[in-house]
């Protein structure tokens, strides 16, 4: 069953774009697609050999076949036919000369293969040519002494540079910890994959990639949450805040502990659940509180202001609140920010605004709030409470630590190809929720990848 908590993946279309757009960097075309070598090739002497890859080369994500297998030229020749996680690098049009000595230039124009093994190495997936495919019926015993002594060597470089570029790399979650690397190539793609360490181990086989993306990363959301988790859970949370005119005022305070944060897919759409333990104080005071408290118990004043001083003139409460919905139901989103100055680019979760909410509590004050003053300070601090409820939610919790909370980071690629930089940059764009399919982890947030090279 398939099982993974990030995996970022590239189809064989993507592959075709990859390679087409490196083509098309001039720098790469010069310094990778088109050369000259030099080299000492016993017996011919000194051999030059010159190159022009004339198309971008293309990808085939199956295994060789047995006759091009047995025909190939391998690295190892030990090596059995690989029959799984290979990929095929197609040349298609190479034109090259070869000059020996003093001898006029033999050109000639033709296609060959390389033939690469996807596996993990170091921790990274990485696809590691280990032969090339080329139909040598027709050449001399000269031609396949040069041919295999230059051209291929040469083949297995460039193609090798070329394959660096080729897996995606996986986006790097802050304070997660994960299991290894895994790679496979299914339905089409090119997979690298993580689970986190407290996950089932990685499965990659049968996995379907998201529809529309050549250039992919799927995550389930128990990377989100933890996440989330790692930021929210163990905090305490406070909000204060005062209403009411010159003589009385309402003031209050709600504190929030416990608070859990919990993402979901509700249909096409995310959500966070809000839960946690709420409690609050409030006080009803002022100079009109004084007076009216005074007049309506002057002897409670009195003993009030005799044992606290600071008391004398407001009534208090402490008290639970219980809310409805419980949890709380808000939006969230997932979004790219630019990139910054360093090239870097962050995946955000966004919360959205809190919705209707009932909340429950009685204070029980520490005085009567009979009269008229105290009953309107009362009534404000009813609705100061569902405000600073408001408040707390939005803006203490979700907004300073669930607000573009960075999830993952995506880091520019670089790669020096013969001396010369060509730097990949993987541009994040909108995600999309995936509902949960059969045989795989769900519901995943999917995301499409723009390489550009420059």
């Amino acid at each position: 069953m398939t099982s993974f908590d990030l995996v970022a993946g590239t189809t064989t279309a993507g592959l075709d774009q990859l390679a087409s757009n490196l083509y098309a960097v001039p720098a790469a075309r010069t310094g990778l697609f088109k050369g000259s070598l030099s080299q000492h090739v016993s017996p011919f002497g000194d051999v030059v050999l010159t190159y022009d890859v004339l198309a971008a080369p293309t990808f085939v994500l199956e295994p060789p076949t047995d006759a091009q297998w047995q025909a190939a030229q391998k690295l190892n020749p030990k090596q059995p036919r690989p029959t799984s996680d290979v990929a095929q690098v197609v040349f298609a049009s190479v034109s090259g000369s070869v000059t020996i000595g003093t001898s006029p230039p033999i050109a000639a124009t033709g296609g060959f293969t390389v033939i690469a093994t996807l596996a993990v190495a170091d921790g990274t997936a990485a696809l590691t040519p280990v032969a090339v495919s080329l139909d040598e019926s027709s050449f001399s015993t000269w031609d396949k002494i040069i041919v295999n002594a230059i051209l291929i060597p040469q083949a297995l470089k460039m193609a090798g540079k070329l394959l660096s570029f080729a897996i995606p790399p996986i986006p790097t979650f802050l304070g997660l910890s994960f299991q290894p690397v895994a790679a496979a190539i299914e339905s089409g793609c090119v997979l690298a994959g993580l689970s986190l360490t407290a996950s089932a181990p990685t499965d990659l086989a049968g996995l379907t990639p998201p529809t529309g993306m050549d250039v992919f990363a799927m995550a389930t959301l128990t990377p989100v949450n933890q996440a989330l988790a790692n930021e929210v859970n163990g905090q305490t949370y406070t909000e204060k805040g005062q209403s009411g005119p010159s003589g009385w005022y309402a003031a209050g305070q709600i504190k929030a502990a416990s608070v859990k944060l919990v993402v979901s897919a509700v249909d096409s759409t995310l959500h966070v659940a809000v839960d946690g333990s709420f409690s609050g104080y409030g006080e009803l005071g002022g100079v009109g509180v004084g007076i009216t408290k005074a007049a309506l118990c002057p002897v409670g004043a009195a003993a009030d202001a005799i044992a606290n001083p600071g008391d004398w003139d407001k009534v208090v409460a402490s008290f639970d609140l219980q809310y409805s919905p419980s949890p709380l139901d808000v939006p969230v989103t997932l979004t790219a920010a630019a990139p910054d100055a360093k090239g870097e680019q962050a995946v955000e979760v966004s919360i959205g605004q809190l919705g209707s909410v009932s909340l429950i509590y009685k204070p029980t004050w520490s005085g009567s709030v009979t009269g008229t003053v105290l009953s309107a300070a009362a009534a404000a601090f009813t609705d100061l409470v569902m405000s600073l409820f408001g408040k707390l939610i939005v803006n203490d919790l979700l907004k300073k630590h669930g607000q573009d909370i960075t999830v993952y980071t995506l880091a520019p690629l670089a790669q020096t190809i013969d001396g010369v930089t060509a730097t990949l940059t993987v541009g994040a764009q909108d995600l999309t929720v995936l509902p949960s399919q059969p045989g795989q982890p769900g519901p995943l947030v999917a995301q499409p990848f723009q390489l550009t090279f420059s």
